[in-house]
């Protein structure tokens, strides 16, 4: 045997006499009257483990000092390393591979470490860092394309080799195949993509919808509220716009001016109702360029026209009368030769006139065929005369 195994056989030998001794010293000092130390090893664990406890710290250094076991701890390494399913390498301080285990080697598709000894890890199937940058994987990972020339993904981890001074001497890397993973969350973020393309997609669809929706309700309101021909307000339109005036400005003075084409009858049944409707756009026109925004233009049957002016005095509505019969002044073409549209006017105001609409359009029409009686009267003196005066 050699040396040092003797050395342990003593070192062993001799605990086991230092054991013994102290048991016989026990059992010695008990009879004398020394109870309280029996009851106080009572109390300890029992005295043979005390007494085996230096015996097998002792046998279990000396096995360990000298290896007596003979085991090969590198070889024990290497085998747990090779029984990992996720790939281990080792670098040295020049970042060159010295080591990788069997679980590297099948997840990148070499048949041997030999074929990675010396290269550097950006070596290996020309690893490429990548990032998804979603909220599930914001990190970076590293891929490759294997054998089949599929895109193989991993996590790479590094802890440093230092020796005895701190100094880095190398490195080990662990490498986890995450391909499963990485393809779950971009198939997500396609997802999620996909969908938020829908529903922007849908979004400008109900968008469109609602516009398309709001200009029909437009059309359909303007269709009800406005007069197909001319696109004045209708009678309903100025009977609702009327009511609100009035019911919301009952201090304040309100005019209806009821109007009619004279000797319409007479151009529409010449010329024809074509000429008649252009006639009735015209007049519509004129009275919308003479009216600002106080008042509501309506046209409210056949050849009669309604203003309505809110908030008015009868300074106003006269000036308002001036200006509409300055611009019918101007003639109108009826198949190239020049004409008038001659206008006939009635006004009621409010509340002078009347306290609700009903008498005050009935007022105000009343006082228009008054007008329209005077002016025909004037029209007819006005041919008396001139016969007369050719004869």
């Amino acid at each position: 045997r050699t040396k040092r195994e003797k050395q342990a056989y003593f070192y062993i030998l001799l605990t086991m006499l230092i054991s013994q001794a102290l048991v016989a010293y026990v059992d010695t000092v008990t009879p004398a009257g020394l109870i309280s130390l029996v009851d106080y090893l009572k109390e300890l664990p029992p005295v043979g483990s005390i007494v085996a406890l230096p015996q097998v710290l002792v046998i279990y250094y000396f096995i360990q000092r000298n290896n007596l076991l003979h085991l090969d701890m590198s070889e024990m390494i290497y085998k747990i390393m090779n029984n990992i399913d996720d790939g281990i390498i080792v670098e040295n301080n020049l970042s060159e591979i010295i080591y990788c285990n069997q679980g590297l080697l099948e997840l990148t598709g070499y048949d041997h470490r030999d074929q990675l000894k010396g290269k550097r890890l950006e070596e290996i199937r020309e690893f490429r860092k990548s990032q998804i940058g979603h909220d599930l994987l914001a990190e970076e990972y590293l891929t490759f394309t294997d054998k089949a020339s599929l895109d193989r993904h991993i996590f790479l981890k590094r802890f440093n080799v230092e020796d005895r001074f701190g100094d880095i001497i190398g490195g080990i890397y662990t490498v986890k195949e995450v391909t499963d993973l990485i393809n779950s969350i971009k198939e997500l973020a396609n997802a999620e993509k996909n969908l938020q393309k829908q529903v922007e997609e849908r979004t400008a669809e109900l968008q469109t919808e609602i516009e398309t929706r709001k200009i029909s309700e437009e059309k359909y309101r303007f269709i009800a509220y406005h007069d197909s021909m001319t696109k004045l307000l209708n009678r309903r339109s100025l009977f609702e716009n009327a009511e609100e005036a009035m019911e919301g400005q009952r201090d304040k003075k309100h005019a209806f001016i009821f109007m009619d084409i004279n000797f319409f009858k007479v151009i529409n049944d010449k010329y024809g109702h074509s000429e008649g409707d252009r006639m009735l756009i015209t007049t519509a026109n004129r009275l919308k360029e003479v009216y600002d925004d106080k008042a509501f233009v309506a046209r409210f049957g056949g050849d009669e026209f309604v203003v309505f002016i809110k908030d008015t005095s009868e300074d106003e509505v006269k000036a308002y009368i001036e200006r509409m019969y300055r611009r019918f002044d101007e003639d109108y073409l009826i198949q190239g030769k020049p004409h008038k549209i001659l206008l006939s006017h009635g006004c009621a105001l409010y509340p002078l006139d009347g306290d609700n609409m009903d008498k005050l359009i009935k007022i105000a029409d009343e006082r228009m065929y008054e007008d329209k009686k005077n002016k025909k009267a004037a029209m007819d003196m006005v041919r008396d005369i001139r016969e007369q005066a050719r004869q």
